[in-house]
């Protein structure tokens, strides 16, 4: 009777494991999706994720950051320069 329940055990415990990482990759699509249509606050909800899958989701959210961030820096500064204004030099790394 254990083995019975410990088999069931690991596949509930392997089913959990798929839908989350079924779970993953559609965030992950739609913010790939997002991002390569310009929608650039677009982030995944950590929130829907416990323990290690939240740290790699907020990874992937991080690493969009920083991705972004200079990008935003350099628009700004091309609409400054557009309008005639011409901004200090970047200095930020």
């Amino acid at each position: 009777l254990r083995a019975g329940r410990d088999s069931s055990r690991r596949f509930v415990a392997d089913d959990a494991r798929e839908m989350r990482g079924a779970m993953r990759a559609g965030d992950l699509d739609m913010l790939f999706k997002a991002v390569s249509e310009g929608n650039l606050k677009t982030r995944i909800d950590t929130s829907k994720y416990p323990g290690y899958n939240a740290n790699m989701v907020k990874g992937i959210n991080s690493i969009v950051d920083g991705i972004v961030g200079p990008l935003n820096v350099a628009a700004d500064y091309v609409d400054k320069i557009s309008k005639g204004d011409i901004p200090a030099k970047i200095t930020d790394t």
